[in-house]
């Protein structure tokens, strides 16, 4: 199941259907966003989850994110150092 997590609250839809098919959460496009960025929204999913199976975090990366700091490598080693956190 593939949904926005910004439009769709992500607890409800983990408790209901966790056990049953796997859950694909994304960082909707809509326009009142309530995550401040990407890692605030990973964060969120993970420390919601109670376990990982059946769990696909989408994360798409922003302009941002291939000049910033780091670049793309620098982006996925925070995403790395939030898993190994939660995992």
């Amino acid at each position: 199941m593939n949904f926005g997590a910004t439009e769709t609250p992500f607890e409800p839809v983990w408790e209901r259907f966790n056990d049953e098919t796997v859950i694909v959460p994304h960082k909707g496009l809509n326009k009142d966003i309530y995550f401040e960025d990407k890692f605030e929204y990973i964060e969120h999913i993970l420390r919601t989850k109670t376990h990982n199976r059946g769990l696909m975090i989408l994360v798409m990366p922003e302009m941002a994110d291939f000049v910033g700091p780091g670049g793309i490598a620098g982006m996925a080693e925070r995403i790395d150092k939030l898993v190994e956190r939660y995992a």
